[in-house]
């Protein structure tokens, strides 16, 4: 197993992700060059070699931005097609913990919440991937068999630490999407990150519900890890902890927030697309 893993280490190497055009592709789009800096590696190390972000599509349309951690945790962020493009608010998330392996990708943990309510739904994942390339597979209903397949291609390498210097600024979110048990709530959000790497969230409606919240750059993945607060507790999730991760997507200028609480039984999830 450690043989392997140095193996996908040494694969991620020699490899290289990124984005080819300014909207989420609506097809797998060619990973290009990384900009931001690389990680050392430490050849004592085992790293996932399926860590990174990865764009795409699923057969019923919808398009797909996956991010996995170096840990094998991994957030499935689902989003309708329309005009050619994305829309800016999420319609699904799906979460779990990976086992990598050998340029497998399997999890039989993972849950499908639906961002307009309900109850969370067992879901069960197999794919294979080429490290800093693609991921690709299927997603299968646990209750009735039903598969739907995904294919995704890399948009940054894992191998590339992120950059908070050129994530600050102002982005403005499709739909806050808030989800606890089996209530949700969805509205406009504007969403300004300071050069302290901390950030301010205004909704458009409930006023008295913003939120705060701090970013900091992870060590081994392209990812930040994220807490928010919601300082009035009678908001929703205003008694939540919540701690999870972001991609910033510097050729898109698209930022994806998606950060659970303790239980993962509710969370925040936002995309959001950078202001000029």
């Amino acid at each position: 197993m450690k043989k392997a893993m140095l193996l996908m280490a040494a694969l991620a190497l020699s490899a290289c992700g990124g984005g080819s055009n300014s909207q989420q592709p609506t097809k797998p789009s060619e990973p290009t060059k990384p900009s931001g800096p690389v990680e050392p590696t430490d050849p004592g190390t085992e790293l996932n070699g399926a860590r990174g972000v990865y764009q795409g599509l699923m057969d019923t349309g919808e398009s797909v931005t996956a991010m996995v951690q170096s840990d094998g945790e991994f957030y499935i962020l689902v989003q309708s097609l329309e005009n050619e493009g994305p829309k800016d608010d999420l319609s699904a998330v799906i979460f779990g913990t990976a086992s990598v392996d050998e340029g497998t990708f399997t999890s039989d943990d993972a849950v499908l919440r639906n961002l307009d309510g309900g109850q969370g739904q067992p879901r069960s994942v197999s794919a294979s991937y080429v490290a800093d390339e693609y991921l690709t597979g299927t997603i299968t209903d646990d209750a009735t068999g039903e598969a739907v397949g995904f294919t995704a291609t890399s948009r940054i390498s894992g191998k590339v630490r992120p950059d908070l210097e050129q994530l600050s600024g102002d982005y403005y979110g499709g739909f806050f999407k808030g989800i606890l048990d089996a209530a949700a709530e969805s509205e406009y959000t504007y969403i300004s990150i300071g050069n302290d790497n901390s950030f301010v969230g205004t909704r458009s409606v409930i006023a008295n519900c913003g939120f705060t919240g701090t970013l900091a750059t992870r060590t081994d993945d392209p990812l930040f890890n994220v807490t928010i607060d919601f300082p009035n507790e009678g908001c929703f999730l205003g008694n939540e902890v919540l701690a999870g991760i972001a991609y910033h997507d510097e050729e898109q200028n698209q930022i994806f927030l998606a950060v659970p609480n303790a239980d993962k039984s509710g969370g925040f999830f936002l995309s959001g697309v950078r202001a000029y």
